[in-house]
């Protein structure tokens, strides 16, 4: 299963109340997969406003299992 799909799914359903930020670890993406110490691809990253980091799932995730950790942080919104 490729992951792109799911990540441009999250992009379409939650337009305007998240972010999503796509970096290739083979390219302008390396220095966030060390400083992260990811050592999977993909690798899909939850982060707060703030900066903090509240999930990280290493390999291919279900929109299921990444809508929950959204509706999750989002209170359920």
């Amino acid at each position: 299963m490729i992951v792109t799909p799911i990540v441009d799914r999250v992009e379409d359903t939650y337009k305007g109340q998240v972010v999503v930020v796509r970096l290739n670890a083979q390219q302008d993406g390396r220095d966030a997969f060390q400083k992260g110490q990811l050592r999977g691809h993909p690798a899909l990253l939850l982060f707060a406003s703030d900066g903090r980091e509240l999930w990280r799932h290493e390999g291919v995730v279900e929109f299921d299992e990444l809508e929950a950790q959204i509706q999750a942080i989002m209170g359920g919104s």
